[in-house]
């Protein structure tokens, strides 16, 4: 095993068959140091091998497999990562991580969400967008948040995270969304934004018929009341949230 990890630190890609070849042995830790090497050495002709194992769920080889995937760095390992965004069951940190240093993942991201087609990679992406942060999404995550898609909460949340005030728009029309919960996540989202002139868009909701929602709606007044105390506040929204969440 250890000389498997100093070949992935310091050999040649003349080396890939035979560690390919290892794997064959069926040993556990030795598959995980032979799956590391080959990102490592950036072996491309291992995406095949390395996304058939990415796409297990639990396992830890998919965990190496997908961190690989990203070290190689080519557009079949960019579609083999995107692949297995609804095989995953969410948004595993890893695979956060794994689309973090892998060249070209902002562009992919925007158009798995642009195309819009596949609801469970859709939702995974609108996380991915959110906890990157991805702000040239925005556009694409305030449509899907504005109309009724699948990823719509997803979206909003990444909106959130990303702070994009031209996002402001799209969570102001949320306010009247027929969904009591998409209306409660818009009104925190503006309470994140810090601004105080929302508030005239907020101040119908205190009489809203739901009462979670008027409660946000009341908890984001206070907020941004509190923010306007030292003068209007129009910075990028902060990935922190306020503490006048934990209210809710």
């Amino acid at each position: 095993i250890e000389v498997v990890r100093a070949l992935g630190r310091s050999a040649g890609p003349e080396v890939a068959p035979g560690l390919e070849r290892l794997l064959g042995e069926r040993d556990p830790e030795l598959e995980l140091a032979v799956l590391e090497a080959l990102g490592e050495l950036r072996i491309a002709d291992a995406v095949p091998l390395l996304g058939e194992r990415a796409a297990r769920r639990p396992d830890p080889a998919a965990q190496v497999s997908r961190r690989a995937l990203a070290l190689v760095g080519t557009p079949p390992a960019l579609d083999r990562l995107v692949a297995c965004l609804p095989e995953v069951g969410g948004v595993a940190r890893d695979l956060v991580e794994a689309f973090a240093i892998l060249p070209g993942a902002p562009r992919a991201l925007h158009d798995v969400l642009a195309r819009a087609e596949d609801a469970e990679a859709v939702r995974g992406v609108a996380v991915l967008a959110g906890e990157l942060p991805l702000p040239g999404a925005v556009p694409v995550l305030a449509a899907l948040a504005a109309r009724p898609h699948p990823a719509a909460r997803e979206a909003l949340d990444a909106l959130v995270r990303i702070g994009a005030p031209e996002a402001l728009p799209t969570l102001v029309r949320l306010l009247g969304d027929p969904s009591p919960r998409m209306r409660e996540l818009a009104l925190r989202a503006l309470a994140a934004a810090g601004d105080p002139s929302l508030s005239d868009a907020i101040v119908p909701r205190l009489r809203d018929a739901r009462p979670e929602v008027r409660r946000s709606a009341a908890v984001a007044l206070d907020h941004l009341g509190r923010s306007g105390a030292s003068g209007p506040n129009r910075r990028r929204w902060s990935r922190r949230r306020p503490r006048s969440w934990s209210l809710l």
